[in-house]
């Protein structure tokens, strides 16, 4: 998942909104391996579009500052 992720934030040029999917997936795989602060950083960069809500759910959740 982290590797996907940021191949793809890599190729993406679009705008904050078409990254938010990459930062998203990011912060699931820095979740998953405990990597806490990183995860919350992910999460703050997804907090876009569709991903807004999710990301603030998963920032809450690891109760990030």
């Amino acid at each position: 998942g982290i590797e996907y992720a940021q191949k793809g934030l890599a190729l993406e040029t679009g705008a904050a909104e078409a990254k938010a999917k990459f930062y998203f997936q990011l912060g699931l795989g820095q979740e998953g391996k405990g990597q806490t602060a990183a995860a919350c950083a992910s999460f703050k960069s997804a907090m876009f579009g569709p991903f807004a809500e999710p990301s603030k759910a998963k920032r809450t959740n690891l109760k990030c500052q």
